[in-house]
């Protein structure tokens, strides 16, 4: 059976399916983890870090280069700002 991961970012698919991952190996499945949003400040050690894991636990990687929030959009570089900013874009029913 072929089968493909989607992951946000780098290392997600590891962390979060890392034994899904390992068990369809082990029965012969092929598994492609995709990782959306990889450009960004590191993503040079981090596609690095992510092809190791990728081949420890037997999966093939492809790495789409799309740019993290914080590289993409000014207002997610200050932690600050993404987790003490305005709630104006909030809907009503979540405050």
């Amino acid at each position: 059976m072929k089968i493909c991961i989607v992951s946000p970012h780098i290392d997600d698919a590891v962390l979060s399916c890392g034994i899904f991952i390992q068990r369809h190996v082990a029965v012969g499945d092929q598994i492609l983890v995709v990782d959306i949003f990889t450009k960004g400040k590191n993503d040079t050690r981090r596609a690095a870090e992510e092809k190791e894991a990728m081949a420890r636990i037997g999966a093939t990687g492809y790495i789409l280069d799309e740019y993290d929030a914080p590289d993409r959009d000014a207002r997610y570089k200050s932690t600050k700002e993404l987790f003490l900013g305005e709630m104006k874009d909030v809907p009503e029913t979540f405050l």
